[in-house]
């Protein structure tokens, strides 16, 4: 298969691909210093845009994920397809897609880096393999014990406290405890807020959540405002 070649020179598919995709993107080349790249990918590496051209890809995640990455790219100048890697990166699992192009930035040959929270399944091309990355850079998630992940991602089902207690055995008072420790460690403060970290950092999936605690989930301002609408309930009798 012959590598694509893609213009970066203002054309309506590399300005659409580089905006509206609302992916990271970056291009680089074979020992993964970036050539090019959008706002998404500067703020994913803590960067200022200006400065992401000569900085080299995922120089902020730990050293044994980022030798792990930069082996995709080796391995993408070698092979005639795409890779498509599943990995976490900065505790959010992600889909990064890596694929030699041509006449890109001003060079020969280069690998364009596409990534994307993998929160919603994306199409691969057709006979594609996705590979599970072997190293993950797990962010915060990394804090937490296994007995606090399990709790977490049975919050990221939408279950009740009271479930969760069944499922594990557990006193609804111990899963409680747990719940607040993951609050602490993670640092926020309700249901909805962990249930939205277990799906980000692939813990769980959305197709997992009941349709009442998905519409919490994606539209956290108008469940507060509904329920700050609703008149008190009449005091029991």
């Amino acid at each position: 298969m012959t590598a694509p070649t893609l213009d970066t020179n203002g054309t309506t598919l590399w300005v659409a691909l580089m905006e509206d995709s609302g992916d990271q993107v970056l291009v680089v080349d074979h020992a993964g210093r970036i050539q090019a790249g959008n706002v998404l990918a500067a703020q994913s590496l803590g960067l200022e845009p200006d400065k992401l051209a000569g900085a080299i890809y995922a120089q902020n995640l730990p050293a044994h994920v980022q030798a792990e990455r930069l082996g995709y790219i080796r391995e993408a100048f070698n092979t005639s397809g795409p890779i498509v890697v599943d990995g976490m990166l900065r505790g959010i699992m992600h889909r990064t897609t890596y694929r030699v192009v041509r006449e890109l930035a001003g060079t020969p040959e280069a690998v364009l880096i596409v990534e994307r929270p993998a929160i919603w399944p994306s199409p691969t091309p057709p006979g594609t393999s996705i590979h599970r990355a072997g190293n993950d850079d797990a962010g915060e998630i990394g804090k937490l014990t296994r007995r606090e992940r399990e709790v977490l991602r049975l919050i990221g089902q939408g279950l009740a406290t009271a479930d969760i207690a069944k499922i594990l055995h557990r006193s609804v008072k111990t899963i409680e405890w747990h719940r607040v420790s993951l609050g602490n460690k993670l640092g926020v403060t309700n249901r909805v807020e962990l249930a939205r970290i277990a799906i980000r950092a692939g813990l769980t999936t959305l197709a997992d959540q009941p349709r009442s605690e998905l519409e919490a989930i994606e539209h956290p301002g108008d469940r507060e405002a509904e329920l700050k609408s609703k008149p008190p309930r009449p005091a029991d009798r």
